[in-house]
């Protein structure tokens, strides 16, 4: 079996990922979705019993801060500044999936590589919509253009993945 693709590292495509990732930082979420109305209600309770401590009060503005703060930073400023300063933009990345291990060539204006690597390399394959990301780190993946494969490559590729890896989301 031998699947190649050709992916492009567009514009949208970085910024595609980046709101993936900060949709998918699960704890940091759960965090805020928990400590938010705790904090709330105690102030609520403070309020109508009695008198509002400095320190509730402190903790309900760092709060309402970061419930504002935190997604305008995940989904507004953060993929910005990252599409400003990478290097990845516009490199073609060649790629040629087999059943164990998978090739990637990169080309760009600084840099034009080879290399093969086993998919026990990776942490995790996680497929969205017409994407599929290798996550080589918990914060950094290849991103695979499914755009133009074919349904049997897909699922060979998926097949490969999937007995290669513990961890693979493919929707």
């Amino acid at each position: 079996m031998e699947i190649n693709n050709s992916t492009v590292y567009t514009k949208e495509r970085l910024l595609k990922f980046n709101y993936y990732f900060a949709r998918n930082q699960k704890f940091m979420w759960i965090v805020l979705s928990v400590a938010t109305p705790i904090v709330y209600f105690v102030a609520l309770m403070q309020i109508i019993f009695g008198e509002l401590s400095l320190t509730i009060a402190m903790c309900c503005l760092a709060l309402f801060l970061l419930d504002v703060l935190m997604p305008l930073m995940l989904f507004v400023f953060l993929p910005k500044s990252v599409i400003r300063k990478t290097k990845t933009l516009g490199t073609t990345i060649e790629y040629g999936f087999g059943e164990d291990e998978f090739s990637i060539s990169v080309k760009n204006d600084i840099l034009e590589e080879k290399s093969t690597m086993k998919y026990s390399m990776l942490q995790k394959a996680t497929k969205n919509k017409d994407e599929l990301y290798l996550f080589i780190q918990p914060n950094n993946a290849f991103v695979v253009d499914l755009s133009e494969m074919s349904d049997e490559d897909k699922e060979a590729l998926k097949v490969a993945l999937k007995s290669n890896l513990k961890k693979v989301k493919w929707k």
